[in-house]
């Protein structure tokens, strides 16, 4: 291949010169769709970026969509671009969703987030945020995103295989749970942390959910979703167990 300028525009129809970059997502064919019509009317108007190795860094959908098209792609070559500064750049732009990061992460071999991408597939309805939160037991409303973006999020083997169980559990009881608003995450939250308390008996806690979800009302706050589930809980007992008092001093923290 002949030397090439950095900065300068090239195009070529030769698609096989380019490579994707370990970590990057792969998604081209999803997004490169939606992205056809446009290419097919106006022609690529934006040339793709690749590194020094040829590696894309931004424009897998427009290389996929003119290799689809058959017509010359154009593309410019950054120096220095790696995995890391990849994640930077669509981090800036915002293209990556939440689910990006964690398969390029999982992708460079890390094993938490292929924990996260296994329970994502096994409980695809939950969001990769409360996966996140009730994996490594980071109970806290904010900052779980922001970990898992960049590349902090540590689940090890004994906790995985705790979160199948415990997603395993509110999946049979999502159905009873109020919804709206932060409502439904709330309860599974705070269902999550019950669940692993000495105090709880899990049984009696589905039975209850199940018999007396008309007690629960939309919860604004996990403590509050708390408070609810013990009524549920306590309901028509003599036998009374108020976990709320054992998980008070933790719920403050939330």
């Amino acid at each position: 291949m002949e030397k090439r300028k950095i900065g300068a525009v090239y195009e070529t129809t030769d698609y096989d010169i380019f490579r994707y970059l370990d970590g990057n997502r792969r998604d081209a064919e999803i997004r490169g769709r939606k992205l056809l019509n446009g290419i097919k009317k106006y022609g690529q108007l934006v040339p793709i970026t690749v590194n020094e190795k040829m590696e894309v860094i931004d424009g897998q959908a427009r290389l996929w969509a003119c290799k689809c098209l058959g017509i010359p792609v154009k593309y410019t070559i950054v120096t220095g671009i790696g995995y890391k500064e990849c994640i930077a750049i669509n981090t800036v732009q915002k293209n990556w969703a939440l689910a990006d990061y964690v398969k390029s992460y999982a992708d460079m071999g890390n094993q938490s987030y292929k924990y996260l991408m296994a329970l994502k597939s096994q409980f695809p309805k939950f969001s990769y945020t409360l996966i996140g939160s009730l994996a490594t037991k980071r109970y806290t409303n904010g900052g779980n995103g922001e970990k898992m973006r960049n590349g902090e999020t540590v689940i090890s083997k004994a906790n995985y295989e705790e979160a199948i169980k415990t997603f395993g559990y509110l999946m049979s009881v999502v159905d009873r749970l109020p919804v709206g608003g932060t409502s439904l995450t709330n309860y599974e939250v705070a269902i999550a942390v019950l669940l692993g308390l000495n105090s709880v008996d899990n049984d009696r806690l589905y039975k209850a959910i199940q018999t007396y979800s008309f007690m629960l009302k939309p919860a604004a706050t996990v403590r509050y979703a708390t408070e609810m589930l013990d009524d549920c809980y306590n309901y028509c007992r003599k036998n009374k167990v108020h976990f709320t008092e054992h998980v008070r001093d933790y719920l403050e923290a939330i």
